[in-house]
């Protein structure tokens, strides 16, 4: 029974529907895709161009160390957010 889930026997809006799964632990979403490209295809060119971007545009020396810095943290946590993202979704 905890594949099942309890629906009403009746037509109801994509609202009501959605209140009855939140109520039973489900979550409903609809994911816009950003220019016709999937969540996914988006972290991946976060994974493999933005990040390796930001973090080679901090090591100009002629940049001010803060900024160099700031580009670093930024790189390396897209790289970190959007790759370990994209793994958790890859599997289902």
């Amino acid at each position: 029974m905890a594949n099942n889930i309890a629906l009403p026997d009746t037509y109801c809006s994509p609202d009501a529907l959605n209140r009855v799964l939140n109520q039973q632990g489900y979550e409903l979403c609809k994911r816009d895709k950003f220019l016709g490209l999937d969540v996914q295809v988006i972290r991946l060119i976060d994974v493999f161009f933005i990040a390796p971007v930001l973090i080679y545009t901090s090591t100009k020396e002629e940049l001010p160390k803060p900024l160099r810095i700031t580009l670093a943290a930024l790189g390396v946590a897209t790289l970190i957010y959007n790759g370990h993202h994209f793994l958790l979704n890859a599997k289902k």
